[in-house]
């Protein structure tokens, strides 16, 4: 129950991701495609405007789906850590966060390597 906001989230932007996607592919004005069939001429600049505005409708849903998986994910991953987590004891959980810290200070006397010395 800790996750289901971000969760819900995930999935209206995959909801909306799809949304646009869909809409890039499919949707063309009945007019355009009517003109299109017939042969008849279509203005150039209408033209330009309807390809440009199916490029960001495909862009932004790509960039939803993306965001919605992504956050989909953290949201598995830490309810993955928290469950290791718990099973863990105090004792465990301090030595595991201590043998990380002891290891980003001995980072610190690393003497580096020097290349061609």
């Amino acid at each position: 129950m800790e996750y289901l906001a971000r969760e819900i989230l995930a999935w209206c932007l995959i909801l909306l991701g799809t949304f646009f996607l869909a809409k890039a592919i499919v949707s063309k004005g009945q007019k355009w495609t009517m003109k299109e069939l017939l042969g008849l001429r279509i203005d150039k600049l209408k033209a330009y405007r309807n390809h440009i505005i199916q490029r960001l409708e495909a862009a932004f849903g790509f960039f939803f789906v993306f965001c919605g998986v992504a956050t989909h994910l953290y949201i598995l991953l830490r309810k993955s850590v928290d469950a290791y987590l718990s099973t863990m004891s105090w004792d465990q959980t301090w030595n595991a966060m201590s043998g990380h810290i002891t290891k980003a200070s001995n980072l610190r006397n690393v003497v580096p390597l020097r290349v061609g010395a």
